[in-house]
């Protein structure tokens, strides 16, 4: 099951038909991540709302939420999704980016696993940490696979300060992780939980089949007589 919600609108401009939306969202998967054209269709639903919201986020568009957040069961294609779209972020001509952007100036693009820096020290948040951080287009993957294992609170605390400094900073974030939307105040705090939901755009994927196990069965019927 997939499903996609959130405050602000994570769409093109009213003129554009819906079947003409569906057409960029579709040729976007098809240039960026083929992988998803042939998987799950509720997978797709993830696939086409990220696609859009890339779009529109490399165009600095307002209106549109600052940070989207894909939640779901390891194997649903969080990862290879995020690579699509920091892919497509890097890949973009200087003019197709710089245009929408103040003083026509390159947009920063980073992207980064976040269990690297979920336990940075404070003496040393002005190094890396700070460039993800001040970054204009940013994708933090794997959220939530970071372990504690000193019980020392960082991580969480980390996070708190990322997610308060990408809403300072005014950013463009796509988050990945496993922890389901249900589960974020028992994983982390309730400050954490309240940040990612705070103009965010949702979306939550637990498709039927793992992409490791369709990649499998495509694979066994390939080889049939």
């Amino acid at each position: 099951m997939s499903s996609s919600r959130g405050k602000g609108d994570v769409s093109t401009p009213s003129t554009i038909s819906p079947e003409e939306k569906r057409k960029r969202s579709d040729g976007w998967l098809q240039r960026n991540c083929p992988e998803f054209v042939a998987y799950d269709p509720q997978v797709r639903v993830m696939g086409t709302v990220v696609a859009r919201w890339a779009m529109l986020a490399v165009r600095n568009t307002i209106g549109l939420p600052k940070l989207m957040v894909v939640c779901g069961r390891s194997g649903c294609g969080k990862s290879l999704m995020s690579r699509a779209v920091h892919r497509y972020w890097w890949s973009l001509p200087f003019e197709a980016k710089a245009e929408h952007w103040p003083g026509n100036a390159m947009p920063s693009v980073h992207s980064c696993a976040w269990s690297k820096i979920a336990d940075t020290p404070i003496e040393q948040k002005g190094g890396y940490f700070s460039d993800v951080a001040a970054s204009d287009l940013l994708v933090l993957d794997d959220v939530g696979t970071e372990v504690d294992q000193f019980k020392t609170g960082r991580p969480t605390e980390n996070l708190r300060e990322m997610l308060e400094r990408r809403h300072t900073r005014r950013g463009f974030t796509l988050i990945t992780t496993n922890v389901l939307e249900n589960e974020w105040g028992e994983k982390w705090e309730a400050r954490v939980a309240d940040r990612l939901l705070r103009k965010s755009h949702i979306c939550e994927c637990n498709p039927a089949m793992s992409f490791s196990q369709l990649h499998r069965k495509t694979n066994n019927k390939a080889q049939e007589p």
